[in-house]
């Protein structure tokens, strides 16, 4: 059978982005449409219970050339009130019409980016954009159903509803009151295969209820009344409240439980990632609308009337008084009354009562709110390291006591017998995902960033990835943080604070890796600085503190620029570093090509070299020329992509050269170097070359205080630029 762990501690999935339940129609008949859904362009559970979804404004059409009506979305902050709404966006004037410039998903967008982590051969294994419509909404996209993309809504349909979220599937019967055994699936007992009654301890549980708004009044309503929500002489009726999912706690008072403020924390826990829908431990379909009836609706907010003539008769705010919502509701097909509550009219009445009219007179009242769901991050939350993505989870080494890297393999998860759920070297996850993300940052038809930062990796099985990778893609510079040990040359890994660094160690390890690299720096020790918003101080790696003293660098003055030393290095923000380093250390980290933070009497931490990881003598060995190669190798590949498809004649290589020297002028002036030739003509082209519409260039400079000029190669195909 399979084991409780197994089925809903299983959390081996791939990341998701929360997102709603499909929106649902008014009923037509028996049918209710599915719409669409809002999802989060925040991948993971980040935004699980960030914001929360609000329709409101619906409103009939009464424009004799189109049935489709108009709606409002809100996105609000996800602890806020009705009484005092904190709308993070919104759009109006929304229509479901595929064909109209205000159709929501053109209005919002629906455009993902995603990584192909599915393609068959490896190279296909890219980002790839769905959708259609570019995104205009900083937080959600839409995404519509099949029949409403197609134009296959009924034209009269307005988002008056929403399906049930998913949920733990405790039992198929849905309900806490088994009479048959035999339909329960014990899965909260640990077995699911099994039908004996005494295994089915739990298996007659089910989750509570989605909490749903049963009135939108104030004080009192009474207890004696005819009819469910009947209000007292105290209910005054409250427009500012929203129907469907209600965020605040109830109070111990049932006939008054609008006026606790107090935020449900149920609502964030049914927001949050429950479990995997193929392992079966999720609601799906019509099992969500039931279970519980979670399938919220307009059409079963009730009104205290049983004819059009009651409701033409009296204000709305005065019918709203005595409204409720029904949630076992029976809906009849015709009339859209309740007819297991004395046949209560209801808001899909006023709807379908063929008065566009008499509907819209409510439109400040029907709205309602409801929840994005089940974002997950795609990793082994029971797994500290791995969850985390920590140094330690990308590596293979020992540290103190027996104490193994994540992808060693010889690490056993926690809660596992003898296993690494996590896997051992390149096929460990998280390995896997750093070098896929480095994958997607080092793709020329992708990225265009001048520097590869990831700060906290410190594994060859990351680290040196990075390094051949960035030096192939030739654009950016990667600062790198380096494996730290202690006396015993035993590993130190992030967060441990009983152990500090041995300088001689952490040197003598980082020269046996042998690197050379002249696209790269590596940076040492770790430092400390304060956390602004959470008040406290925070030790970092040094990749951090090199990434701000380049961005400083690069503000005040150009890449070509030494990014060390008392001013562009300086460190204001750093308090101390995990490990001092005084002149002996310096010269041991400088002799293993290592850039180390220090510190001088009377003023910051600064970086105190600037060194590549070139193992031979030449100019590239200085972070800021290397810079400024890199710098003029992106400015040239953008000349050069503006000319992909252009015939090679001389004309072309004439424009080239006189673009490329206007850009090596203004590096000229800026004092990044001496002096330049470009050389794109007849000494570098031949016949063939331009048979085969292939151009080549050539651009030689001379660094501000080199004495060997640095040669650079530039090939035009019409299928890209080719870097020397």
């Amino acid at each position: 059978g399979t084991t409780f762990g197994e089925a809903f501690g299983l959390c081996n999935t791939r990341y998701t982005a929360p997102k709603t339940p499909f929106f649902i129609s008014q009923p037509f008949g028996n049918v209710e449409y599915d719409l669409f859904q809002v999802e989060s362009r925040d991948d993971g559970a980040y935004a699980n219970d960030k914001y929360k979804i609000s329709i409101a404004n619906l409103l009939a059409s009464t424009n004799p050339s189109t049935n489709y009506g108009t709606f409002s979305l809100m996105v609000r902050a996800f602890n806020d009130s009705d009484t005092d709404p904190q709308i993070l966006e919104q759009f109006s004037n929304l229509s479901l019409d595929p064909n109209s410039d205000n159709y929501i998903v053109k209005v919002i967008g629906d455009k993902r980016t995603k990584f192909n982590f599915d393609a068959v051969e490896a190279d296909d294994r890219s980002l790839v954009v769905e959708g259609k419509y570019g995104n205009r909404s900083r937080l959600i996209r839409v995404i519509p159903s099949s029949q409403l993309d197609a134009g296959e809504v009924p034209a009269k349909a307005l988002p008056f509803g929403f399906r049930g979220h998913q949920m733990p599937l405790t039992n198929v019967s849905l309900t806490d009151a088994i009479n048959n055994v035999s339909r329960s699936r014990s899965m909260i007992s640990g077995v699911s295969s099994s039908l004996v009654p005494g295994g089915a301890l739990l298996s007659g549980s089910i989750v509570p209820p989605v909490p749903f708004r049963f009135t939108t009044t104030r004080n009192q309503l009474t207890a004696s009344g005819a009819v469910f929500g009947a209000p007292s002489s105290q209910t005054v009726f409250d427009g500012r409240l929203f129907w469907g999912v209600k965020f605040e706690r109830n109070n111990n008072d049932v006939l008054n439980v609008n006026t606790n403020t107090e935020i449900n924390p149920v609502i964030a826990s049914y927001a949050k990632f429950a479990g995997i829908e193929k392992q079966g431990v999720l609601t799906t379909g019509s099992q969500s609308d039931l279970l519980n009836n979670n399938k919220f609706s307009l059409a079963k907010v009730a009104l205290n009337v049983t004819s059009m003539a009651d409701v033409t008769a009296s204000s709305p705010t005065t019918l709203l008084r005595e409204a409720a919502y029904l949630r076992n509701a029976a809906i009849d097909s015709n009339t859209y009354a309740a007819t297991n509550f004395s046949s209560r009219l209801t808001f899909a009445s006023l709807l379908n009562s063929g008065s566009a009219v008499v509907f819209n007179n409510y439109s400040p009242y029907t709205k309602f709110t409801t929840f994005m769901q089940g974002g997950w991050d795609g990793v082994n939350i029971f797994d500290k390291q791995a969850a985390r993505f920590t140094d330690r989870s990308t590596s293979t080494e020992v540290g103190l006591a027996g104490t193994y890297g994540v992808a060693n393999s010889n690490y056993i998860s926690p809660g596992a017998s003898g296993q690494n759920y996590t896997g051992v070297s390149t096929a460990n996850s998280c390995v896997a995902a750093y070098r896929t993300a480095i994958d997607i940052a080092t793709n020329p038809n992708i990225a265009n960033n001048n520097i590869l930062a990831i700060p906290g990796q410190r594994d060859p099985l990351v680290t040196n990835y990075a390094l051949e990778k960035n030096l192939a893609y030739g654009l950016s510079f990667y600062p790198m943080d380096i494996q730290p040990y202690d006396q015993n040359s035993l590993r130190i890994f992030d967060g441990e604070t009983t152990r500090h660094a041995s300088i001689k160690n952490t040197a003598n390890a980082f020269i046996t890796r042998a690197l050379d690299n002249n696209a790269a720096g590596a940076y040492f020790p770790n430092v400390v600085m304060d956390d602004s918003v959470n008040r406290r101080r925070v030790t970092v790696p040094a990749s951090i503190a090199a990434v701000a003293a380049l961005s400083y660098n690069d503000r005040v003055k150009f890449p070509w620029f030494a990014p060390a030393g008392f001013d562009r290095g300086s460190l204001s923000f750093v308090v101390m570093t995990s490990v001092r380093v005084n002149q002996g250390d310096r010269n041991t980290l400088f002799d293993a090509n290592i850039n180390p933070i220090v510190k001088f009497p009377g003023a910051n931490y600064v970086f105190f070299s600037q060194n590549t990881l070139q193992q031979a003598t030449s100019a590239l060995e200085s972070i800021n020329v290397k810079r400024m190669i890199l710098e003029l190798k992106r400015q040239v590949v953008q000349i050069a992509n503006r000319m992909l498809f252009e015939q090679n004649t001389p004309t072309l290589r004439q424009r080239f050269v006189s673009e490329t020297s206007l850009v090596l002028s203004a590096i000229q002036l800026q004092q990044g170097i001496e002096q330049f030739a470009v050389i794109c003509d007849g000494r570098n082209n031949t016949a063939d070359d331009v048979n085969s519409n292939r151009m080549n260039a050539q651009i030689r400079v001379l660094p501000t205080r080199a004495v060997e000029y640095i040669t650079m190669d530039f090939v035009l195909l019409p299928s890209g630029v080719k870097l020397g």
